[in-house]
């Protein structure tokens, strides 16, 4: 019998699921998209939301960091891999949620009390997988 175990790995995904204000989808991201191998990053600094804004693929995952938001909202990431989170929302609060895309970064965004305001930050792939499995306005709708 021949053994292929390149194929396990091609079969082998990650499925990020996520539920925020009533949206919920799913994010796959194949074994290599998923970025198994990325390492956290060093220094351990915080991660300004600004900063996600590149076009490359990720060296590192930001972890046991905060992410910080342009109004000083910050969001703890997780120790392992961030996967996807929330804070705040309703009761009228905003609503701040970030996604590990793999290799394609961390996606974040800031969604206003009510969602009169909304701005995402990511590479322009990590908003573009956010969108198809979560929709335009993730963490808002």
């Amino acid at each position: 019998m021949t053994r292929h175990p390149f194929l396990l790995a091609a079969a082998v995904g990650i499925v990020v699921v996520a539920s925020v204000s009533g949206c919920s989808g799913t994010l796959t991201l194949n074994a290599h998209d998923a970025g198994t191998d990325l390492v956290a990053c060093t220094p351990a600094e915080p991660v300004t939301v600004e900063s996600l804004d590149v076009d490359r693929r990720a060296s590192c995952v930001p972890a046991g960091v905060p992410l910080v938001f342009p109004d000083g909202a910050r969001v703890d990431l997780p120790l392992s891999n961030a996967g996807t989170g929330s804070t705040g929302g309703g009761d009228g609060r905003d609503t701040y949620t970030y996604v590990s895309v793999g290799i394609f970064g961390l996606y974040a965004s800031h969604a206003s009390a009510n969602c009169t305001g909304f701005h995402e930050w990511g590479s322009p792939t990590a908003r573009e997988r956010v969108h198809e499995a979560f929709g335009e306005r993730y963490g808002c709708d």
